[in-house]
């Protein structure tokens, strides 16, 4: 059941039924409010003391909705939480389907209500069948205050500001919010087949995009118009928007592992580095591959090759039940041993879905064991101040077995050397 509280003005008044049901209830059901429920008639005036009007409908939310939430409420019992707020977007979105912004979730032990204002009513209601929404007028700490009247309140620690929370204890009273540290983030981790299909999508989308703009590149265009340039082509074939700022650098910038695009030119014989994703249904790819135009850097072609059996020794160790740093030693004993070892400075990868970075992480200190179902970048490099940088980046899903590759494009040097001419060669070894 989808429930609309939408606050209206005092001494409102209605000319026709079916005119206000049309704002305020597509479905034309009935009318309920603080003032009573009932039928309302032609010309008849609204008691001020109403505060807000609520519209239902007859729908319920999705069963992957139904089931999230299920699960959640489960881990608040185990935490003997009586409701749990979820304030970042991706956890919202995650527990709702809702795609807007400024909103946040209460989940109790038996209802969950969005508390959301004017911009996002409609949305809403579209978005989030069966659950109640409601809009508010002033501060969003008031609302939620007025949502959840008592009983101990879960918080993700690390997605509200020092201030908001600091709001909150003061709207809600002391004691009641309780530290629920990664409640929904844990649940996020292994991806559901939905999921997966969204991660599928986005991917592919990457990819192509990433082959379009390489059937169009030459030297001379600035990094910031080849970024440009794959930003618009993931739009063309359905990317909301890019996963992160599109990274594209050129020659000794390479070496800095996300320096921005700039204003400098792409050269011939120079690294390319590329590291970009899409977004496809708010689910996130990461990719990252370095080309070269018409000739490969000598200095470069050595750790190029070390990069990539790095990666490949990363491949071999993942499966469930291995340690999230054991997959990250992998690939850093490769880098090591050829010479590199002070030249990979970041972890090996991370977490990828509603988040571009979320759990689990691939590093040398990361506490997480693999689980199936997890989906997690892996992305060795090597970076030579003053010569240039290197990294591949693939994304995969952990299998009953081992893992499974999500994105195909090569990665061996000869398919990195492009000529300025346009080939067909670089097409998808297979479709996802």
């Amino acid at each position: 059941m989808a429930v609309l509280i939408i606050p209206i003005p005092d001494y409102t008044y209605t000319t026709s039924k079916t005119f206000f049901f049309k704002i305020f209830c597509p479905q034309n059901r009935q009318l309920s409010s603080g003032c009573g429920a009932g039928k309302i008639s032609s010309g008849q005036k609204l008691r001020p003391k109403c505060a807000f009007m609520t519209a239902k409908s007859s729908k319920t939310s999705p069963v992957h909705i139904q089931s999230r939430l299920e699960r959640l409420r489960l881990a608040m019992r185990a935490r003997q939480l009586d409701a749990f707020l979820a304030t970042s977007p991706a956890d919202v979105s995650y527990l709702s389907d809702f795609s807007g912004e400024d909103s946040y979730l209460l989940v109790t032990r038996r209802s969950a209500v969005l508390i959301s204002d004017s911009r996002y009513s409609e949305q809403a209601m579209r978005e989030c069948p069966g659950l109640r929404v409601f809009e508010r007028k002033g501060p969003i700490t008031a609302a939620v205050a007025k949502q959840a009247r008592r009983g101990r309140i879960g918080f993700e620690p690390a997605a509200i500001s020092l201030d908001g929370h600091k709001q909150l204890r003061r709207a809600l009273g002391a004691g009641r919010l309780v530290p629920a540290k990664e409640l929904v983030q844990r649940a996020r981790r292994c991806k559901d087949a939905r999921e997966l299909a969204a991660i599928r999508r986005s991917i592919r989308v990457a990819q192509d995009s990433f082959l379009a703009v390489l059937c169009w590149l030459k030297p001379g265009m600035t990094e910031l118009e080849v970024a440009a340039r794959l930003e618009m082509e993931m739009k063309i074939r359905g990317s909301s928007q890019p996963a992160f700022p599109t990274i594209v650098a050129c020659g000794t910038r390479t070496s800095m592992p996300h320096v921005q695009p700039g204003p400098g030119p792409i050269k011939a014989g120079k690294a390319i580095l590329f590291d970009w994703g899409a977004s496809i249904d708010g689910y996130k790819s990461d990719l990252t591959r370095v080309v070269f135009l018409d000739s490969i850097c000598p200095s470069l072609q050595r750790a190029y090759v070390s990069v990539r059996q790095a990666a490949d020794a990363a491949l071999a160790r993942i499966k469930p039940g291995v340690a999230a740093k054991e997959v990250d030693a992998a690939a850093r004993t490769v880098i090591r041993q050829s010479g590199y070892g002070k030249y990979f400075g970041h972890g090996l990868g991370h977490g990828i879905g509603k988040d571009v970075h979320e759990g689990p992480v691939i590093g040398p200190r990361s506490r997480d064991i693999l689980e199936e179902g997890m989906v997690f970048t892996v992305e060795p490099g090597i970076y030579l101040p003053g010569r240039g940088g290197l990294r591949i980046e693939n994304d995969l899903l952990v299998t009953s077995k081992g893992c499974r590759l999500l994105s195909d494009l090569p990665d061996d040097p000869a398919w990195a050397l492009r000529k300025t001419k346009c080939s067909r060669e670089g097409r998808l070894k297979k479709r996802i």
